[in-house]
C-alpha cells in the first residue's frame, strides 16, 4: 500500500507541476503567438516556462494586494485556470480570425481573376468596334 500512495503522490507532482510551470505560460504564448511558424517549438516551451512562473506571481500579487483575498492553493488554482482558459479563448479567436483574412484574401484572387477576365473580354470588345468603325470610316473617306 505505501508503494501505491508513493506513486499517486509523484503522479500528482508531474501533473500538478506541469499545471504549474508550462500550462499558463504556453497558453500566453499561444495567444500572442496563434500560428506555428511564428516561435519555434523549443523556444515556446522556454517562453512557457518563464511566463508561467510570472504569470503565478502576478496572480498571488492580484488575489492579495487588490482583491483582498487569502493567496490559498484553491485560490491561486482557480485564477490559474481562468487565466489560462482566457488565453485558450484568444487563441482560438485569433487562429479563427487568421483563417477568415486566409480565406479573404483566396476570395479577392478569385474577384481578381473575374475583373481580369472581365477586362480582357472588354479590350478585345472594343478593340472589335474600333476595328469597325476605322473599316468603315476608311470605306467613307477612301
Amino acid at each position: 500500500m505505501d508503494l501505491a500512495n508513493s506513486i499517486l503522490f509523484s503522479n500528482q507532482t508531474i501533473y500538478g507541476l506541469i499545471l504549474l510551470l508550462i500550462t499558463p505560460g504556453f497558453a500566453f504564448t499561444s495567444a500572442l503567438y496563434p500560428r506555428n511558424e511564428d516561435l519555434p517549438f523549443i523556444v515556446r516551451l522556454a517562453l512557457s516556462c518563464v511566463l508561467s512562473i510570472a504569470l503565478i506571481m502576478l496572480s498571488s500579487l492580484f488575489l492579495d494586494l487588490v482583491i483582498g483575498m487569502d493567496s490559498t492553493a484553491l485560490n491561486i488554482l482557480i485564477t490559474l485556470l481562468t487565466i489560462t482558459t482566457l488565453f485558450i479563448i484568444i487563441w482560438i479567436i485569433r487562429v479563427l480570425l487568421d483563417k477568415y483574412i486566409v480565406s479573404k484574401r483566396n476570395t479577392s484572387g478569385v474577384l481578381d481573376r473575374i475583373i481580369a477576365k472581365i477586362s480582357v473580354y472588354y479590350q478585345k470588345t472594343k478593340q472589335k468596334i474600333l476595328f469597325i468603325i476605322d473599316k468603315y470610316f476608311f470605306i467613307n473617306n477612301g
